[in-house]
């Protein structure tokens, strides 16, 4: 079950004075390859767009930030076979994402 996103617009202060207007919203980059894609679409409020691309670590970045930021998800079910038999798969998913800073 998905929670819904709030319909307020994303405040960001800075010295307690709003800078959100000079903030841009994200890119989302989601791999091509991800099988079943999160549906970032209705986060409008939150970010500027989703674009398909290759991710090296992980599933998702943002937009000129791929070693900074990656996300992978995994379901229950491939999370427990990447530990039970497909354990070198998901250390060196660990390890990819590990060199993100």
């Amino acid at each position: 079950m998905l929670v819904p996103p709030t319909t307020g617009c994303l405040l960001v202060k800075r010295g307690g004075s709003s800078i959100t207007r000079s903030v841009p919203k994200p890119v989302v980059v989601v791999d091509k390859r991800e099988p079943a894609r999160y549906p970032l679409t209705r986060l409008g409020n939150w970010i500027a767009g989703v674009q398909p691309d290759t991710v090296e670590a992980g599933g998702y970045s943002v937009v000129g930030m791929p070693g900074l930021l990656a996300l992978k998800r995994l379901s229950l079910p491939d999370l427990l076979a990447a530990m039970a038999g497909e354990r070198e798969v998901l250390l060196g998913i660990c390890q990819r994402l590990a060199g993100c800073r």
